[in-house]
């Protein structure tokens, strides 16, 4: 399942979520869910599964990669180098995350320990929607039930699902992920060889191609492989060095349409999990609420398009108030309710958006009478840093816990 090996017989408890089992040799799996009389409902799993008639292209593709960007790290452990820093670009839903996975258990496997790098703010993989994440994968922290375990993740909090609302710090965040990918490379050139896996997201139009080629050219790729179309192929091909190698990947069977209500429940399942656990057999957090007084935090906003489209219409001659790389302070208001918010790692303001964050707290209340917030948090005892950020998203729990 995405790379890693499921054990014959051994039942396996999912979470909501689409999910692919691959094999090499044909297998019986048997699904069970919550009971339906007379029949299934239409959510059950019983109903939504299916086999796909892809023929394994898909899968004797990617395995064809993995073996190339295998003698790459062999030869980079060999000679001390970089391993293979890959990019995968494609359109919505053509299995970039699934590639992504899959490439990455597949390295692990084989004792390698490759960076799995998300720069889809909507759908991570890595950590909660708005953030830009890196993790580091090993044999020891996947699982077929769990997937990866992101509790060392390196997190940019970029704030919001898409990277058109703010694509002058979209820009920032990549490019302080990879200076410091290649950081912590330096000090391990043991983990340099393994090189990373980048997944992207699908916009791929317009200024999301731009972003898209400025990632590429950040992380300093020396293969992209593109999800399925011939027209972003041919465009990536003329943009990028010859040096780059480029190939094309068929788009597997499985890959299915996701549409917009679905991706805001992924988005807000995700948040909830990051509280409170994914919603597995034996799987629990216990996220703890907590008053903090205005005076002891300061609540910075991350400037989006519509702060820079206002810069249009300033007199003429009058210096511009907003840099598109600074954050702005925050009204403390009943308009913070619901808010996620990230814990900058920063000891200034003006460091504020420099810094990767230590983790998320979620605005239930603001008590402006009182000047206090309740804020949801994964833990008890004081926050890791005084300055919160803010972007847009937000997450009302639906659930009630």
């Amino acid at each position: 399942m995405f790379g890693v090996p499921c054990i014959l017989n051994e039942p396996y408890d999912l979470d909501v979520g689409k999910y692919a089992v691959f094999t090499w040799y044909g297998c019986d799996v048997v699904l069970t869910g919550v009971p339906n009389v007379p029949k299934p409902s239409s959510s059950s799993p019983l109903v939504s599964a299916y086999v796909t008639e892809d023929q394994n292209f898909s899968m004797l593709a990617a395995v064809n990669v993995h073996g190339r960007l295998e003698q790459a790290r062999e030869n980079a452990l060999a000679s001390q180098g970089r391993g293979p820093v890959v990019v995968i670009v494609g359109p919505t839903d053509t299995g970039k995350s699934t590639l992504s996975r899959i490439l990455c258990a597949y390295a692990a496997r084989r004792n390698k320990r490759p960076i799995m790098v998300d720069l889809d703010p909507g759908q991570s993989d890595l950590a909660p929607p708005g953030a830009l994440a890196a993790n580091p994968v090993d044999v020891e922290n996947l699982s077929v039930e769990d997937g990866l375990s992101t509790g060392g993740a390196l997190v940019y909090y970029y704030g919001f699902a898409s990277p058109g609302e703010a694509p002058d710090y979209y820009k920032k965040c990549v490019e302080k992920l990879a200076s410091t990918i290649e950081a912590r490379w330096a000090m391990d050139p043991s983990r340099r060889a393994s090189g990373c896996i980048v997944n992207t997201c699908g916009w791929v139009e317009g200024e999301g191609y731009n972003l898209l080629v400025h990632a590429i050219e950040t992380f300093k790729a020396d293969v992209v492989l593109v999800m399925g179309q011939d027209l972003l192929l041919n465009k990536v091909k003329k943009s990028l060095p010859e040096s780059c190698v480029v190939i094309k990947l068929p788009v597997s069977g499985g890959a299915t349409v996701r549409n917009r209500e679905f991706r805001k429940q992924s988005r807000d399942r995700k948040i909830r999990d990051y509280f409170n656990g994914a919603r597995i057999a034996g799987v629990s957090l216990t996220p703890t609420s907590q008053d903090i007084s205005f005076d002891d935090v300061v609540i910075l906003r991350i400037p989006n398009k519509e702060d820079i489209a206002e810069e249009g219409i300033r007199p003429v001659g009058k210096a511009s108030a907003i840099d598109p790389n600074r954050a702005r302070p925050v009204t403390l208001d009943g308009s913070l309710e619901h808010c996620l918010l990230g814990i900058s790692h920063a000891q200034s303001e003006a460091d504020v958006l420099h810094k990767n964050v230590a983790g998320f707290v979620h605005v239930q209340r603001v008590d402006v009478a009182t000047r206090t917030l309740t804020l949801l948090c994964p833990q008890k005892g004081p926050l890791p840093g005084k300055y919160l950020v803010m972007g847009g998203i937000k997450w009302i729990d639906a659930s009630g816990s």
